[in-house]
């Protein structure tokens, strides 16, 4: 059995850092659980619609269409890497800062 790796806090905070991700769509975390299911059913809806339509039209014409369709099936962005956030943020300060005190001036 290996022996556990012991880290030190600021190690463990460096961890976190990079395993952590952020939302930054801009919706509550609840608002979102609850929006991604209705979005997937939607677009499989279409799907499904799209298929039954497309059995009356020639095969090939309905496989090309279909794959398309497939291709462009909505897909959940996936959240900010927490360094990037807080990079991201800290270059939003420096730019309001530098805007403010041109302004004070």
């Amino acid at each position: 059995m290996r022996a556990k790796k012991f880290r030190s806090p600021q190690e463990k905070k460096k961890l976190s850092y990079e395993k952590g991700r952020r939302n930054t769509y801009g919706e509550s975390s609840s608002a979102l659980r609850q929006g991604i299911p209705p979005r997937k059913n939607l677009a499989n809806r279409k799907i499904r619609k799209a298929d039954k339509s497309l059995l009356l039209e020639d095969w090939e014409a309905a496989e090309n269409k279909r794959s398309k369709m497939l291709a462009e099936r909505w897909q959940k962005i996936s959240d900010d890497n927490l360094v990037d956030f807080f990079e991201n943020r800290a270059r939003y300060r420096e730019k309001q800062a530098n805007r403010f005190a041109k302004i004070g001036n």
